[in-house]
């Protein structure tokens, strides 16, 4: 299982790990499969932000992370 920490912005994420842009357009994330806006917004703004902003509870981002091998962690020292 590939380990996410929620607290980095939705580019980093997506360039260490592109296959998760299937997590995030699934929970409607929709936005960052636009490339001008994952290389703007996306660069400042963290993915706990991100599904905060959509209302999008974690417990679902969770979910469907783990449904495609990835694991959504908040690290207690960020």
């Amino acid at each position: 299982m590939i380990t996410i920490n929620i607290n980095d912005t939705v580019k980093n994420i997506v360039e260490e790990h592109p296959a998760f842009k299937k997590v995030m357009n699934e929970i409607g994330l929709k936005k960052v499969m636009n490339k001008n806006m994952l290389n703007t917004v996306g660069r400042f703004t963290p993915l706990k932000h991100g599904i905060k902003i959509k209302r999008i509870p974690l417990e679902t981002l969770q979910e469907v992370a783990n449904k495609y091998g990835f694991l959504v962690v908040e690290p207690k020292n960020d």
